[in-house]
């Protein structure tokens, strides 16, 4: 509990969604974007390339989930 008194409010919010996935095995990346958050590892891919990913984002903001998850299988699946 000494731990969490030290925390600043956005660290014990993430802190809290960590523990909340980890006790109902849900994706870690669903509850911190519920709660207006990104993953770290999300952040620093976005800081890398913030223009091309900000554009991916509003491309595919409208389109259907089977056409993102066609788009994900193909990056995943390709050979680059």
């Amino acid at each position: 509990m000494h731990l969490m008194r030290n925390m600043n409010h956005s660290h014990l919010k993430t802190a809290i969604t960590q523990i909340l996935c980890n006790i109902n095995n849900t994706q870690r990346n669903v509850l911190l974007a519920l709660s207006g958050k990104v993953s770290q590892d999300i952040q620093e891919i976005i800081r890398k390339r913030p223009q091309i990913f900000a554009e991916l984002i509003r491309e595919i903001k409208d389109m259907p989930d089977h056409a993102v998850i066609r788009i994900v299988r193909e990056v995943r699946d390709g050979d680059w």
